[in-house]
């Protein structure tokens, strides 16, 4: 590595010497006769050392100057002797790194001495820098080092404590810190002692008066480390510093700074003083006054200055102060503000120049005044103005001016015009003036003759012209002109009209857009309709009319807007509200003038006022909404339905859980009995157990669409349980009446939905008599040649069971009957009905392929038959057969369910059998299970419904490691699998389930 190397010296002889030895020992050298290196060493990219001849540094100042500099560059030096008895002592000075050299010893000494500085240096290079951060970090953490425990008080306190503030070592141990706050002080230190205790990586810095031994108090900077939890601190770490002198300055500086200002305010004038480098402009006093600033600040950025303003004037300012960078002039800116609050214009006069430069002479400062010159500049003003007001009457006014003259021979000119002559006539004008049939040419030729004509009128009667034209002006097109003037005769005989065009283009626009607007607003689908301030209809449109079936003849009987809506109050109401808020919005009942017809009506309503702020009349857009609000409400039943859906298939999965294990149960004890009456006896259980089995999977079908198992139903038997639940709970005036006809056929259906179809029908007939009467059921079998009703209902059987469920109720009108099997149509007052019941009659009804008829006639009553095809199936009998299997000894099954009766009696039915089992109650419990027995696990019976990770996160991470080991997938409520390679060879099995369906599924994944 080539040591770059500086020769500080005045005698060229000594830097030759040097420079022969740097040839021979690889090093290079370069002359300096002075300091100047200093700037390129103090990057330290490559090893530097300095050789300093011993004459050049007795010629310096002070050899601590010397110290300074090699402390600040760290630069190695060597000190080049030429008398052996010359001594320079630098051991006082810890940061200096020296090496003597006598340059005119012996080669080889020189050599030797050389080559072990350099080696030195090449270390000290690598060491020097981490060094100094370590000794600059270790200086600042000893201005003030204390620990501080949880309770306030003191652990220890650094010895820098003593001479700055007078209490010795250990006088502090196990004193609050609490008792030497400045009282002031002490809130907003105990808040972030508080903080700090709270969090280890709270770390606060805050200003704080600290009472001294001496009484008086310091002024001290502190920042905070909680290491309460470091086992070997077990403290809080308070590193402070003094800063009482910096905050006495400081303060002194304010003050210092507010007698200048107003030092500055009594001179009257606006005085600014930009500081380039930090940014900042301080006003005066009068500075505020003269901006008009309520809102005063200490200082402001030149951006918050400029803001003062305007952007042309903005840019002008910045234009003049940036001139005066380089000119070393004054700067003059005039600058007009305008006050919004006073409604004053003023005149500013800003003078200035730079004050202070650095050493490149770039500005660092800026000092100005600002005067208001508002009254010299108001005289200059109105004297510019009064040559100017006549050109601005004619030339700025959004219009033409123009005087007309006829001859005494009858030629008409134009002998003045403003300056808008080219904009609104294409014509130039000058001081020749223009003859007429030069500025007739851009006249639209279907207006000229007019135009002509009315010109020639008003100078035979002397009578006002105005004319409205059209005229063709090159890239605008056709541009409508209105023209007014009045004639004048004079002394020679001649008329001179003194006259005014006006473009009335953008009028005539708007004319045809109203058109335009009245057409859209009358065949508008919305109502539109107008109303003058005591709410009666001026103007409604046709679709309005329509809606309140208005005829024309309505109209002339002065209908109000109380007279529109159910409730007259409701009109009343919507008056009241405009004259105060100016605009209603909301939804009514309204009804239709000539019928009783209601409808719901949307209605935005708004007080249309003057332009002096005076109402009047009242605009009103209205949109019938029954159909929209029909909707709504049918889309909020279903969302209750869809919510008491979920609740039930979650109460169903419960239930589903509580029935499984007694199921299983019921089949184990039936194979280890022999007694006739306990097997009776478990037989009800099992039966009543499968009812609320059969229930469930209602519910389930209710909220998930789970469709109900078909078997052999008697309808003798559903109607016995009718007449019990009619019996016990129907009012004692409501009687009923059963018809069944001789070897009636079984059915096949769910049991449980025809019980709720039965049940359903049996409730809106009881409904249907609230002063009572009687409820008929008949069943009986029909051919196609015993009923004529085949043809229209579409029954192709031949032969049917019809079962009838008739009342002596009120009965239905025909608009009744035509929507009573709509989901949520209901006649019931709220609360007592949802208008579901008979919807899922006519659900159940299709899915078993019957038919349902309604007939009913008001006063008379109403009868439901309902048509089942007879169709051929055999009376299976289910019997719990013994089973018989056996497994391999090595066959282990784990079993995992939060519930301990179903873990429980699924092992007393799979052990009989000669398999292993192994249970789990959640996700950990299963995989560490799985983990130990792995290798003896054949099967996985998993709930799929578990607390934390469900069942598919047990399946997927054994899966991730073993894919092919079967599963069977249990749930109360019925679960499907995606895509997913790892759910393939997964079979569900619903609860509750028998044991029979248990093991038959068990050994169809072993196979």
């Amino acid at each position: 590595m080539v040591m770059k190397s500086f020769c500080i010296s005045e005698n060229e002889v000594c830097f030759n010497h040097l420079h022969e030895l740097s040839n021979e020992l690889e090093f290079s050298v370069e002359l300096c006769r002075d300091f100047s290196f200093i700037e390129h060493s103090s990057n330290l990219q490559y090893p530097k050392v300095c050789f300093i001849d011993s004459s050049f540094l007795q010629s310096f100042q002070d050899i601590t100057l010397f110290v300074q500099f090699q402390k600040e560059f760290q630069v190695p030096v060597c000190y080049i002797q030429r008398d052996m008895n010359e001594t320079i002592d630098f051991s006082e000075y810890p940061f200096t790194i020296c090496q003597i050299l006598y340059l005119f010893q012996p080669k080889e000494l020189i050599q030797k001495t050389l080559e072990c500085f350099f080696k030195t240096s090449t270390f000290l290079f690598e060491s020097t820098k981490s060094t100094l951060r370590y000794r600059e970090i270790i200086n600042e953490v000893t201005n003030l080092f204390t620990l501080i425990n949880e309770k306030s008080e003191f652990i220890y306190s650094s010895p820098s404590m003593k001479h700055l503030h007078g209490y010795e070592e250990g006088e502090l141990k196990g004193k609050s810190f609490i008792n030497f706050i400045h009282p002031d002080d002490l809130p907003i230190v105990m808040s972030e002692f508080q903080k700090t205790l709270q969090s280890s990586t709270y770390n606060p810095r805050i200003e704080f008066r600290l009472k001294t031994k001496m009484g008086h108090y310091v002024t001290l900077e502190a920042q905070a480390n909680n290491q309460l939890q470091n086992p070997d601190i077990r403290a809080i770490i308070v590193n402070s510093k003094d800063i009482t002198e910096f905050k006495s300055v400081e303060n002194n500086l304010k003050l210092e700074e507010q007698r200048i200002s107003k030092m500055f305010t009594l001179t009257g004038l606006g005085i600014w003083d930009y500081n380039i480098i930090k940014d900042t402009v301080v006003f005066n006093e009068q500075m505020y006054n003269l901006f008009k600033i309520v809102d005063e600040k200490t200082d402001y950025t030149f951006e918050e200055y400029l803001s003062f303003f305007d952007t042309f004037q903005r840019e002008q300012f910045q234009i003049a102060i940036k001139e005066s960078y380089s000119q070393n002039d004054t700067f003059y800116f005039e600058h007009l503000l305008y006050s919004n609050d006073t409604n004053e214009t003023v005149w500013i006069l800003h003078r200035g120049a730079v004050v202070e430069r650095n050493l490149i002479s770039q500005p660092t400062r800026i000092i100005g005044t600002s005067t208001d010159i508002t009254k010299r500049k108001t005289y200059e003003l109105e004297l510019r103005k009064s040559h100017e007001n006549l050109n601005k009457l004619s030339n700025n006014i959004p219009g033409l001016l123009y005087q007309f003259h006829r001859s005494i021979d009858g030629e008409y000119t134009f002998p003045y015009m403003s300056s808008s002559a080219k904009e609104m006539l294409n014509v130039e004008f000058s001081s020749t003036p223009i003859k007429l049939k030069d500025s007739l040419s851009t006249i639209h030729p279907e207006d000229l003759q007019n135009v002509i004509e009315s010109i020639n009128e008003s100078a035979e009667t002397l009578s006002i012209w105005e004319e409205e034209f059209r005229v063709i002006i090159p890239d605008k097109g056709v541009q409508w002109r209105n023209g007014i003037s009045k004639p004048e005769v004079l002394a020679d005989g001649t008329i001179l009209w003194h006259g005014y065009l006006s473009d009335t283009t953008e009028r005539k626009q708007i004319e045809e857009q109203l058109t335009i607007k009245d057409t859209v607003i009358e065949n508008s689908i919305n109502g539109n309709v107008i109303f003058d301030l005591e709410g009666f209809i001026t103007y409604s449109n046709t679709a309005f009319k329509t809606m309140w079936g208005f005829e024309e003849n309505n109209l002339n009987k002065r209908v109000n807007l109380s007279d529109l809506f159910v409730e007259r109050k409701s009109g009343f109401a919507i008056l009241t509200h405009l004259l105060i808020d100016d605009s209603w919005t909301g939804e009514l009942d309204a009804k239709c003038i000539n019928n009783s017809k209601v409808f719901f009506a949307n209605i935005v309503a708004t007080l249309v006022k003057a332009p002096d702020g005076s109402p009047l009349c009242i605009y009103a857009s209205v949109v019938d909404v029954t159909e929209k609000k029909q909707i709504e409400e049918v889309f909020l039943r279903n969302q209750r339905m869809e919510s008491i859906g979920t609740l039930a298939g979650g109460i169903a999965h419960d239930l589903n859980n509580v029935l499984t294990p007694i199921l299983l149960s019921i089949e184990i004890l039936k194979l280890q009995t022999k007694d006739d009456k306990f097997l009776r006896r478990l037989e009800l259980i099992e039966n009543s157990t499968k009812r609320g089995a059969e229930l469930i999977k209602q519910v389930l079908h209710f909220s998930r669409g789970v469709e109900g198992e078909r078997t052999s139903i008697p309808l003798t038997k559903l109607t016995d349980e009718m007449v019990m639940i009619m019996t016990s709970t129907f009012p004692k005036n409501i009687h009923h009446s059963i018809m069944i006809e001789q070897n009636i056929p079984d059915i096949v259906g769910d049991y449980t939905q025809l019980h709720q179809v039965l049940l359903n029908l049996c409730v809106n007939a009881r409904d249907a008599m609230p002063e009572g009467g009687l409820i008929s059921i008949s069943i009986k079998k029909i051919t196609n040649s015993h009923e004529g009703k085949f043809s229209y209902l579409g029954l192709q059987e031949e032969e049917y069971i019809q079962l009838s469920v008739s009342d002596t109720g009120t009965g239905m009108p025909k608009e009744v009957r035509e929507k009573v099997f709509e989901p949520f149509f209901t006649t019931k007052e709220i609360g007592r009905g949802t208008g579901i019941g008979l919807s899922t009659v006519m659900s159940i009804v299709k899915s078993h392929k019957a038919t349902i008829d309604l007939s009913s006639e008001e006063g008379k009553g109403t009868t439901f038959d309902i048509y089942f095809p007879i169709v051929s199936h055999n009376n299976e009998e289910h019997h719990i057969e013994q089973i018989h299997t056996t497994a391999k000894t090595d066959t282990g099954i784990l079993v995992v369910d939060d519930e301990d009766a179903i873990r429980e009696f699924s092992t007393l039915a799979l052990e009989p059998l000669g398999f292993t089992v192994f249970t789990a109650c959640d996700f950990n419990d299963a995989l560490n299970i799985f983990n130990q027995k792995k290798n003896q696990i054949s099967l996985l019976i998993i709930d799929m419904i578990l607390p934390g990770p469900d069942g598919k996160e047990i399946i997927k991470t054994i899966r991730s490691e073993y894919p092919t080991i079967p599963c069977l997938a249990v749930s109360g409520v019925y679960h499907t699998f995606d895509e997913d390679a790892c759910f393939n060879n997964v079979v569900f099995l619903q609860k509750p389930y028998t044991t029979s369906q248990f093991i038959s599924a068990v050994q169809n994944l072993l196979k």
